[in-house]
Formats: C-alpha cells, sequence, structure tokens
C-alpha cells in the first residue's frame, strides 16, 4: 500500500476507500463553511457567469464524484464560492484593473477621492455584471421600487460611495453620499445654469479604466500556493483550475474589456447625471440633488 491509502497496481484515477473519504469530508467541510459566509455577509456580491473563464472554471464536481459522497449541494457550495471570489476579490477589487475619474483643463483637481472612488464603484458594478459576466446584478433598482431592490452589488456600491464630512468646529465627524459631485452643485431651478454645469462637466471629466499590470503573472503570482516551488500547470483539463491559473482567465478577460467597460458612461452626459451636474429640477424637500447612476442609493441612507 502506498501513502494515502492506494493499493499498490490501483488503477490510476480510482480513489481508494481513504481518499473517498478525505475528499467527502472536505466537501462537507466546505459546504458548512459556504452556509455561515452567506448568513454573515447575506447582502455581499454573488458572482454569477463564467466572468470569461468558460463554463468549468469554477466546476467543482462531476457525475463520477458522486462516488465518493459528493451530493449535489455540496458541489454547488464549492462553486458558488468560487464564482463569489470571481465578482469581489477579481472583478470589484483592485487586484487586476483600476479605476478612476478626474477633471481635466479648468477641472483638474476639483474630483476628490472619495467622489472617484463612488464613481468607479458604479462603473466597476456595471461593468463586472453587464458586461464581463462575473457579478449577480440581482433586481434591477429603477422606479418606485427602487428601495425594494435590496441585494448585494447594489449594497456594495453604497458602501463604496460613502465619505466621512468633517463639519468642522470640532463637531464629530459622519457618513454621507459622496454623490453628487461638489463641482457639480448648482441651481437646478436656472435651466441655463444646469445646462451650463453640465456641457462643462461632459467637457472636462473623465473615466479610466486601466490594468495593474499588463503582465497577468504579476497580478496573479501572489495566487501560487507557497508549497508550490513553481507556477502551477495551467492544465485545461484539470476540472477545477486552481486560485492562480482561474486569475491569469480572468486577468485576460478583463484586459480584453477594458476599453468598452468605461463605455456604460458612453455618451459623457451618462457619467456627468451620476456625478448630478445634469439634474434640472431640485427634490421637493429641499434635500440635495440626487444622482441618477445605475445603483441609486437608498433613501432612508
Amino acid at each position: 500500500m502506498t501513502r494515502g491509502g492506494r493499493v499498490r497496481g490501483q488503477t490510476p484515477g480510482v480513489l481508494s476507500p481513504l481518499e473517498r473519504e478525505g475528499l467527502a469530508e472536505l466537501l462537507r467541510a466546505s459546504a458548512r463553511n459556504d452556509k455561515l459566509l452567506k448568513d454573515a455577509f447575506p447582502f455581499a456580491p454573488h458572482g454569477k457567469g463564467s466572468c470569461g473563464g468558460g463554463a468549468d472554471l469554477c466546476k467543482a464536481c462531476d457525475s463520477k464524484d458522486k462516488a465518493i459522497g459528493a451530493e449535489t449541494e455540496l458541489c454547488e457550495g464549492i462553486e458558488r464560492q468560487c464564482r463569489d471570489s470571481l465578482c469581489n476579490d477579481l472583478c470589484l477589487g483592485d487586484s487586476l484593473w483600476k479605476c478612476e475619474v478626474v477633471g481635466t483643463g479648468p477641472w483638474a483637481g476639483a474630483v476628490s477621492a472619495s467622489e472617484s472612488k463612488a464613481m468607479c464603484a458604479q462603473a466597476k458594478a456595471k461593468a463586472c455584471s453587464d458586461m464581463a459576466e462575473c457579478c449577480d446584478k440581482g433586481e434591477d433598482p429603477e422606479g418606485a421600487k427602487a428601495d425594494s431592490a435590496f441585494n448585494g452589488l447594489r449594497q456594495w456600491v453604497v458602501a463604496q460611495s460613502a465619505a466621512a464630512v468633517d463639519p468642522g468646529d470640532g463637531a464629530a465627524a459622519f457618513l454621507t453620499g459622496a454623490l453628487p459631485m461638489q463641482v457639480c452643485r448648482h441651481d437646478a431651478v436656472d435651466a441655463d445654469a444646469t445646462s451650463a454645469r453640465c456641457l462643462a462637466c461632459q467637457k472636462q471629466m473623465v473615466l479610466r479604466f486601466s490594468m495593474v499590470d499588463e503582465d497577468p503573472d504579476k497580478s496573479c503570482r501572489n495566487l501560487i500556493p507557497l508549497s508550490s516551488p513553481g507556477r502551477p500547470p495551467a492544465d485545461e483539463d484539470d476540472k477545477f483550475q486552481g486560485a492562480y491559473n482561474r486569475c491569469l482567465k480572468v486577468h485576460t478577460h478583463l484586459l480584453a474589456k477594458r476599453n468598452d467597460a468605461a463605455s456604460f458612461f458612453a455618451p459623457a452626459e451618462a457619467l456627468c447625471k451620476c456625478a448630478g451636474c445634469c439634474t434640472e429640477m431640485p427634490p421637493s424637500d429641499g434635500s440635495p440633488m440626487p444622482a441618477e447612476c445605475p445603483f441609486p442609493d437608498y433613501s432612508l441612507l
């Protein structure tokens, strides 16, 4: 008998009883962890689709695994964690690609870091759900039912849009939404002023996507297991790709899509409407003008 309980001469690809028991317990532990994560973070963004890596990128089990007690829900839990990681860590995160919104010309320096982060959260959430097919958009938050569309991706966008405000005079800072931008504040009752501010924004505000590194290996090498002496082989026949190989595929996917990612805010008027520069009528209650964004804030926040 060899290490791992395999009998000498055993047919390759056929698991020994000890191996079957170990793998089945691993699957059960993963399913328990998946339930704990869902209970702890019920509104975290969830993955959806292939994220450019093909149908088998997150496939954990196949028909052969039924022989080792891999129940369907266990396999689905592993695959769900994998898809969530593609959405949160690789697409929404800043490890592979980054976004920035800047002012140019007379508006140079007019966009704060928190405002850029808020606008980029809108752009990334839109790109990762509608274009890259990495994240589940959930219910579309539009119209009168906007506040009922409480889903993980929208909640992530709202969290990224929070900005600390220092009222001065020693008072405690408080959180508010970073949008609409300060540079976009205007008298919405004045149609001429609104039109001028909107046109100025379209000329001076720019949203950009760029890769953290053009070389996928440099962006993904931190996912190589410490126990690995070198890069894991990119085995296309491996039914469950390791984190490094999955990262390489998603990097290639986002690299091909980066120029299209900003197109969700094209023409420029869409970008400026989200920034708050093109609002025509103020709210009747005197509150700040709302930004017209793909993922609107909640009215009670």
